[in-house]
C-alpha cells in the first residue's frame, strides 16, 4: 500500500477555484444582461422618439398642403388663438383645433378627422397671425408621447404657413 505523499500535485479543483469561477461568471452575466437591457431601453426611446417625429411630419405636410392651396386664412384675424380655419377652394371652410390630446379637424361638408395618432397627445396647438403678412400664420404644436420604460417624451415644433392661392 503506498501513501500519497504531500510533495504530489493535486489532481482537480478546490473549493477556492470555484468560488473564484462562479463570481467570475456572475460579473460576467450581470455585465452582459446590462448591456442587454440597457439596448432595450434605448431603443424603446428611439421608437417612441421616431414616433412623434413620424407625426409631426405628418401634421407638417397636411396643414401645408390645406394652407398653401387655401384662398385665405379665417382665423386667427390677429392675435393668437388655439384654432386655425381657412376657406377651401371649393367655397367651404376647415377648422383645425385641439380637442382634448388630439388635433382635430372639421370641414362645412362635416367632415372630420384626427391629425394625430399612435399615441401621441398633442399638449400645445398654439396658432399667431404674423402682422404685416394678411394670410401668414406661426403654428406652434407641442406634443407627448409615453414610453413602456415609464418616461415621457416631449416634442415641440414651431411653423409658419402662408396661403399662396391667387
Amino acid at each position: 500500500m503506498r501513501f500519497k505523499s504531500s510533495n504530489q500535485p493535486h489532481k482537480g479543483t478546490t473549493l477556492v477555484e470555484i468560488l473564484i469561477f462562479t463570481a467570475v461568471g456572475s460579473i460576467l452575466l450581470l455585465s452582459v444582461s446590462s448591456i442587454y437591457f440597457s439596448g432595450l431601453r434605448s431603443r424603446t426611446l428611439v421608437d417612441a422618439q421616431q414616433r412623434v417625429v413620424y407625426v409631426d411630419e405628418f401634421v407638417l405636410a397636411t396643414l401645408e398642403s390645406w394652407l398653401t392651396s387655401s384662398p385665405s386664412i379665417q382665423v386667427p384675424a390677429t392675435g393668437t388663438t388655439q384654432q386655425l380655419i381657412f376657406s377651401t377652394l371649393e367655397g367651404g371652410s376647415v377648422t383645425v383645433e385641439r380637442s382634448g390630446t388630439d388635433l382635430v379637424y372639421s370641414t362645412s361638408l362635416l367632415e372630420t378627422g384626427t391629425l394625430n395618432s399612435l399615441g401621441i397627445r398633442v399638449t400645445r396647438f398654439d396658432v399667431t397671425r404674423l402682422s404685416g403678412n394678411a394670410d401668414t400664420v406661426r403654428v406652434e404644436i407641442s406634443y407627448e408621447v409615453d414610453t413602456s420604460i415609464g418616461r415621457t417624451i416631449e416634442y415641440t415644433n414651431v411653423y409658419s404657413f402662408s396661403s399662396f392661392y391667387q
